[in-house]
């Protein structure tokens, strides 16, 4: 889904037009996503980064049962700025 979003864009974009793309590393701390795969994927794209702006979640207590309490714990969320070349 990621990779078809992002491979879209260009058709939806002004020349100065942004699109804002918000992105959890949890599939990279899981080991489902390259960490390289996203700005490759913005650069097959013909798309640069603008800016990217960087949070760590902040979330109630986890549930003892949750087994991915302790990936959540190091979770950051990431604000993409994408825009055309």
């Amino acid at each position: 889904m990621l990779s078809a979003f992002v491979r879209g864009l260009p058709d939806h974009l002004t020349p100065r037009g942004e699109a804002w793309l918000v992105v959890s590393d949890l599939p990279e701390l899981l080991g489902l996503r390259d960490p390289a795969a996203l700005p490759a994927l913005v650069s097959a794209a013909g798309l640069v980064v603008r800016d990217r702006l960087t949070a760590t979640p902040t979330t109630r207590a986890p549930h003892a049962d949750d087994p991915l309490a302790p990936l959540r714990g190091r979770e950051t969320v990431t604000l993409w700025r994408l825009g055309t070349a």
